[in-house]
């Protein structure tokens, strides 16, 4: 999960790449909003406390149709989030 997606600086962990959201993260509806054109949940997740993953936080945007992620905060630290615009060709 760890290792770098396609010689990028991004983790395999920070495409989500796996069943992560799932199994590692608590996560919560805050409400839905138009995010890059689409209609999205958007989405707030915790990491669990037994989870190893890099990020203990992150805000996420997914498709109400399809569950499809288009944008996403990851925070490392709260002060400096990363947002991570997700360019899909839908």
């Amino acid at each position: 999960k760890k290792q770098k997606f396609e010689g990028s600086d991004f983790s395999y962990e920070d495409m989500g790449a796996s069943d992560a959201f799932i199994k590692d993260y608590d996560s919560r509806v805050l409400g839905e909003e138009n995010k890059n054109g689409f209609a999205c949940y958007k989405v707030k997740l915790v990491r669990k406390p037994e989870s190893t993953l890099s990020y203990p936080k992150l805000m996420m945007w997914v498709i109400k149709d399809n569950f499809v992620p288009v944008s996403a905060y990851l925070t490392l630290q709260p002060q400096l989030p990363i947002y991570f615009p997700l360019l899909w060709h839908i």
